[in-house]
This record gives structure tokens, C-alpha cells and sequence, in this order.
């Protein structure tokens, strides 16, 4: 396909093929602009479809950018702040606000706080300058308000087509973003395409409450949801997630994540086993580390016709035993992840007995390395290994323990360090499914 290609001529094609791989190889995107201008073309919008999840080393100046595009009526209110230099072009090469494709609102809430606080210290060169450097702590959440807002109209205005959009608040984020959902509220078709919806929030306000409502009626092809609901129950905020569960025609994934005094099963019981047999394309559920998991949400479960499709389930806290095997075979093959703090050397039978394609994650507090050699070493189950003991008031990482290794290595399973092998769960459903 490649050569066919390059002898039709269509070479500009074929680079952008390429260039396509230096996905958040930033460094290897930011020598790709160097290049040519088709070199360029190609690789700014890979560069900016995501700018707020760059890593350290960071540079916050990338806002400044996006304000090159805001509306004269924002730009005074900004400018009760802060001046700017007007030597700079009034304009950019780019339409950059156009490539945004993904939004994590605890990141953008991050990066302008980070860039407030560079143009208060002038710790990198600017084009803009604080006009007072004692500002009161009042004076910079308004700032910050004031930026977020900002930031969010100009993707408004620019019709940006957002894929994936992670609403991440806690208590002090709230704060100076909860007048931005009011601006999206206004305008339904900015998030009207959106695929991937995150919803991870540990306080609930007017606003966002009608935010979810707004969802569930302009966004019915999300394809992937994540729920972190908030440490306390509320039920508009539970009926809220349901209705949009309800609402989906192309809905793939659903991760409920840290649900810790609002059992899970209210979450159920508002969504009723009627909604998961007709979401038909539906492809897995994960569980991640949510506490009541009791009769009540296995009676919601039982009702379900069709399979059960969990694919991941991390659990914090021991469940009755009884009540774990129906899940497994209710799961039956379809469980791929399970994880506990306590309590898996208990399980181990019923993982060999239910789940062919299970990986364990484990946080025993007892040494499991007996189990881990009866179910894991002699039946050749894993190819690598890192396991991370706490036993005895002290933690043993299974990789500094020589003699346990070369036994492992006797049965093809090469063990790793826990610091090189462990995985953050969320990302790792993220990436997997």
C-alpha cells in the first residue's frame, strides 16, 4: 500500500500516514514542524489536539496562544488583570483552537493556575504582565474564572470537534469552573459529538446537576463512560448518570469507579436491568475499587437476560463468597481483571474454576507467595510476574528475592520489578478496551 503510493504521487499522503505514529511523541512532532510546511501542516494539529495533557517539562505559554483569539469584550475584562505586550503579531499561523479534540477540565483548571502563577513571578517570558503582583486570593480564583471561561469560548466559537471530554472536579475546581458549565449550557452542539464522557465529580452543585440533564439530551452516541460518583449519595446525581446511560445508542464501555458510601446498586436500581439488555452493543463493565457491592446490586444483576459483560472488577474491600461466585459465573469468561486489598487467596480456586483469562492485581496483607506458586507457577499462567508483598509489618519486592526467582524462571515466568510492571488501572482499562 506504502509503494503504491509513493509511484502514484501521493507522498504528501504517505507522510501523513506516517506522522500519524508521533502521537504524543511531542518531541519527535516538535522536530517534525522543523521540517517543511507540509512537515508542519501535518504535525501541529497531533501537537495541539491535546495540549493540556503534556508532561513536565512544561510551558504554560501555549494559553497565550489561545488568547491571541479572544473577543474584545472578554479582553477587557482580562485586562483589569494583566497588560500585554502589543509587539507581538495580533495573529497566529494556525487556527489553534480548531485542533482540540480532547478536554480534562482538573487539567485546564491546573494549567491556568501554573500560568497565573508564571506571569505573577515572571518566571517565563511573557507576553502578558500582571498589573498588581498582590493580588488577594479573592482577586486570583477570579482570575482563574476568568481564564477557564475565557478558554472554553474560544473553543465554543472556533466549533471545535471535542471526542473526548473529562469532567474532573473536586472541591477547589468547582470553584472557578462552575460558571464555565453555564457557558455550555448555552451551547449544546460543543459537546454534541463527544465519545469518551468522564464524569469524576466529589460535590455536586446546581449547575452540574443541570449539566447532566443537558447531556442526557444532546449526547446519545457516546461510545465509553466513567463514573466516579460523589463520597456521599445523592440520588439527582445517580438518576442523572442513569438517564444518560439510557440515552446512548452506541455505548461500548462503562467503568463505575470509587463509589464509596452510594452503593452502587442505587445506581442500578435507577437504571433498571431493562436498560443494560437493550444496550446491544454494549462491549464490557468495569468495576474499580466500589464499596457496597451487596445483595441488593446481585439481585439487579440476576435480572439481566443478557450476559453480564465485566471485564474488570477491583475490589477494596471482602465480599461474601457466595456472592463473588454467582458474579463469576455471571461474568463467565468475559472477566479478564480482578484485583483486591484482601481476601484473594481465598478466590484463587474460583478464578481457575470461572475466569480463563483472568489477570490478578493483588495488595494482600498476608504473604500469598504459597498461592502465587500453586495457581500462577505451576499452571504456567503468566509470562511476567512483579508482586509487591507486605508481610510482617514490611514491604518484599518479589524481584530482590533471588531464590524465588530462579524457581519462577524453572517454570518460563520471568519476574519484573513491581516499580517497572505496575499499571494504574484506570489507564489501563482506558487503553485496553
Amino acid at each position: 500500500m506504502a509503494c503504491s503510493k509513493l509511484f502514484s504521487g501521493d507522498l504528501p499522503e504517505l507522510i501523513n500516514e506516517v506522522i500519524q505514529y508521533f502521537r504524543y511523541d511531542y518531541k519527535t512532532l516538535h522536530s517534525c514542524i522543523l521540517v517543511n510546511r507540509l512537515w508542519c501542516r501535518l504535525a501541529i494539529p497531533l501537537l495541539w489536539e491535546d495540549p493540556f495533557l503534556i508532561k513536565k517539562p512544561k510551558n504554560y505559554r501555549f494559553i497565550e496562544i489561545y488568547l491571541y483569539n479572544l473577543n474584545e469584550d472578554y479582553k477587557t475584562k482580562l485586562n483589569e488583570y494583566v497588560n500585554h505586550d502589543d509587539s507581538f503579531p495580533s495573529n497566529t499561523l494556525f487556527n489553534y483552537p480548531s485542533f482540540i479534540q480532547h478536554l480534562d477540565t482538573s487539567k485546564v483548571c491546573y494549567s491556568v493556575k501554573m500560568w497565573i502563577s508564571t506571569i505573577i513571578i515572571n518566571k517565563q517570558p511573557s507576553r502578558y504582565f500582571i498589573r498588581d503582583k498582590n493580588l488577594s486570593n479573592t482577586q486570583i480564583l477570579n482570575l482563574n474564572r476568568l481564564i477557564c471561561k475565557s478558554l472554553f469560548l474560544i473553543f465554543i466559537e472556533n466549533e471545535i470537534n471535542l471526542l473526548n471530554f473529562e469532567i474532573v472536579l473536586m472541591h477547589r475546581e468547582i470553584r472557578f469552573f462552575d460558571e464555565t458549565f453555564e457557558l455550555i449550557l448555552q451551547n449544546p452542539n460543543f459537546i454534541y459529538n463527544i465519545k469518551n464522557l468522564k464524569f469524576y465529580v466529589n460535590k455536586t452543585t446546581e449547575n452540574i446537576t443541570k449539566f447532566l440533564e443537558f447531556l442526557q439530551l444532546n449526547c446519545n452516541s457516546i461510545s465509553s463512560l466513567y463514573f466516579s460518583l460523589p463520597c456521599f449519595s445523592h440520588s439527582i446525581i445517580e438518576k442523572g448518570l442513569s438517564r444518560i446511560i439510557d440515552s446512548q445508542e452506541n455505548l461500548k464501555r462503562i467503568i463505575f469507579s470509587n463509589v464509596s458510601y452510594s452503593p452502587l446498586y442505587h445506581s442500578l436500581l435507577s437504571l433498571k436491568h431493562e436498560v443494560f439488555n437493550q444496550l446491544n452493543v454494549l462491549e464490557s463493565i468495569h468495576i474499580v475499587y466500589c464499596n457496597s457491592l451487596d445483595s441488593k446490586f446481585f439481585e439487579q444483576i440476576d435480572k439481566i437476560s443478557k450476559p453480564f459483560k465485566l471485564k474488570s472488577l477491583f475490589l477494596n474491600q471482602i465480599l461474601q463468597i457466595e456472592l463473588l461466585e454467582f458474579l463469576m459465573q455471571k461474568s463467565g469468561n468475559y472477566l479478564e481483571n480482578i484485583g483486591m486489598y484482601n481476601g484473594l487467596k481465598q478466590i484463587l480456586p474460583l478464578i481457575t474454576r470461572y475466569c480463563s483469562k483472568i489477570n490478578i492485581s493483588d495488595n494482600e496483607s498476608e504473604s500469598i507467595y504459597p498461592s502465587i506458586e500453586e495457581y500462577i507457577m505451576k499452571k504456567r499462567r503468566v509470562k511476567y510476574l512483579a508482586v509487591k508483598d507486605f508481610y510482617n509489618g514490611k514491604f518484599e519486592d518479589l524481584f530482590f528475592l533471588k531464590d524465588k526467582v530462579k524457581e519462577f524462571q524453572l517454570h518460563d515466568i520471568q519476574i519484573l520489578g513491581y516499580c517497572h510492571l505496575v499499571i494504574d488501572v484506570y489507564n489501563f482499562i482506558n487503553e485496553t478496551y
